[in-house]
């Protein structure tokens, strides 16, 4: 049952520059959502980058500005975008709520923007809609399993053979 658990664990890593507002947030996630599992937090964008390298969660939840580094989330998901390294869920979250941080935003793929103060519902919302997406993903995956296959069933066992292992029918 652990390995099944292990398995439905969603991997995320939360970072805002203002380590009061982190705690809060990941206090919030795991509120929320009891299948998260944080993996890691952060207040720069340069320990964020080291952790979704090295971790490779399937969501991360950024604060906007970084004032300290003199950056933004964008700064960073623009080296993912360049690179085409994003294999992850992005939840953006700020206090400032600007048009052009909302686009930019969903230009970077969010699935959610989240203004601060943050509102456990739509948290909820955004976590969910992420989990969503992931089940969604593992079951494209199954299906890609089963794509140009022939089951076979027997009294005990079914196979699962590739059209190409196919010598005579």
């Amino acid at each position: 049952m652990e390995n099944t658990e292990q398995k439905n664990k969603i991997k995320i890593v939360v970072a805002d520059d203002i380590p009061e507002t982190l705690n809060m947030v990941c206090s919030l996630i795991q509120e929320v959502c009891p299948q998260a599992e944080i993996v890691g937090k952060h207040t720069t964008l340069k320990s964020v980058k080291k952790s979704i390298d090295t971790l490779h969660p399937d969501v991360v939840i950024l604060d906007i500005q970084f004032s300290a580094e003199g950056k933004t989330a964008f700064d960073l998901l623009e080296e993912y975008q360049r690179n085409q390294k994003n294999n992850f869920k992005l939840i953006i979250f700020s206090g400032h709520c600007e048009p052009e941080y909302y686009d930019m935003a969903f230009r970077y793929n969010a699935v959610h923007f989240l203004p601060k103060p943050i509102d456990k519902d739509r948290l909820n919302d955004a976590l969910k809609r992420t989990v969503k997406d992931q089940h969604s993903k593992k079951d494209i995956d199954a299906k890609d399993y089963r794509k140009n296959k022939l089951i076979v069933h027997t009294a005990t066992k079914s196979y699962f053979i590739t059209l190409d292992d196919i010598v005579y029918l």
